[in-house]
Parts: C-alpha cells; structure tokens; sequence
C-alpha cells in the first residue's frame, strides 16, 4: 500500500515538472545546454520507471546499463527507445569505446560501499568535449547507518575525517580535481535534494540523497 502511495505522489510531481530530475533537467536547459543533441548513458538503470524514463524525453538518444537481469523487461517497458545492456557497469565502462555527452551514475550507498567512485578515471574516457556528468551523493547521514568498510572508502576519496558528514563545497573539491586530473574543467555545478521537503524532514530520514551536475569542458 505504501509502496502504491509513494508512486502515485511521485506521478503527481512528475506531471508538474516537480520531480528532482526534471528540475534539474529543466536547470541544465535554462543554462543553454542543448540537451535534445545530447547522447546519455545511465549507468544504473534499475527498473527505469523514475529518473532514467525523464531523462528519455529530453535527451537525443539513451542508453541504459544494468547488472540484474529481473530488471530487463521492465526497463523495455519504460524505455522503448533505448539500447538496454545488462550486466557489469563498471565492466562495461572500462570496454566503451563510443563517446557521450551526458552520463548519469545513479548509485547510492546502500547499492555499493564504493558509491560512484570507481567509475573514475575511465568516465572521463567517454565523455565528448562539452558534457553534463550527474552523480548521486550522500553528503550526510546518520553514522548508524554507514558501515566500517564505507566509511573507509568515503574517508579516502573525500580526504575528510568525518565520512558522515561531508560538506558539499568539499565534495565539489574532489570532482574538480578529479576533472582537472583528466584534461577537463567544471564551467558549473548545481545540487538537488532528492527527497521531498528534505529540510523539514531532516530528523526522520537516516540520509541525505543529492543529485549533483557537473557541466564539464575539455581543456
């Protein structure tokens, strides 16, 4: 029942542009980004009912990855047009030899303890030189909820002592560095919350889920 609620409140958003991917999609537009030329890839497709399936209608073409093969006619269902892959991400990105212009990582922690981290450096091989790269990421949480090996991983690839709690200006550090490492430079960024009213929620939920888009140069 719950489950039928929240996807009903959530077609609801969708339909008024008020999901956080289509404002972010809408952001990325205002900003000049011609995104209906664009080709993207989402590297974590899942069932492709939510942000993968908002992304289809503005871009030029999409492709979708995704290790669980259950998700296969679901994703056919919710992205007809798209060239659907199952199997490794990370595996595949390191054999791509096409390029894109916008490549979307929407992994979380409870997915992977490396979180998106390990697609970099090889990202930067298939990206064309102007490009829109968004990431999900978990500045907060309760430290309950983040597990030994996480934190670790969180703590080296940040460079903070306190993997629970990473400011976003010193996430945005990482990935220019990151980016100027590999030959690009972020022109801008921008953030969303991906829960509803995160703010006055803050002391119910045990994280805090935010989209990031980078647009990226080549140098």
């Amino acid at each position: 029942m719950k489950q039928t609620v929240n996807k009903l409140f959530y077609d609801i958003r969708r339909k008024f542009k008020l999901t956080p991917i289509l404002k972010e999609l809408e952001e990325i537009k205002r900003r000049g980004v011609p995104l209906e030329n664009f080709t993207a890839l989402e590297m974590f497709g899942g069932y492709g009912d939510m942000i993968t399936k908002d992304c289809l209608q503005y871009v030029k073409s999409l492709e979708t990855w995704e290790i669980n093969p259950d998700c296969e006619a679901s994703l056919k269902k919710h992205l007809p047009t798209a060239k659907i892959r199952i199997g490794d991400s990370y595996a595949m990105l390191k054999e791509m030899k096409t390029k894109v212009d916008f490549l979307s990582a929407d992994t979380a922690l409870s997915d992977n303890p490396n979180e998106h981290f390990t697609i970099f450096p090889d990202a930067f091989k298939i990206l064309n030189d102007k490009a829109i790269i968004m990431l999900n990421t978990v500045p907060e949480m309760h430290p309950d909820v983040l597990k030994k090996d996480a934190a670790e991983i969180r703590k080296k690839f940040y460079g903070v002592e306190d993997p629970a709690n990473i400011p976003i200006e010193k996430m945005i550090e990482k990935y220019k560095a990151l980016c100027k490492e590999n030959g690009f430079e972020v022109k801008w960024w921008f953030t969303t919350d991906r829960y509803f009213m995160y703010p006055l929620r803050k002391a119910r939920v045990k994280k805090r889920l935010v989209q990031l888009v980078l647009y990226v140069e080549r140098v």
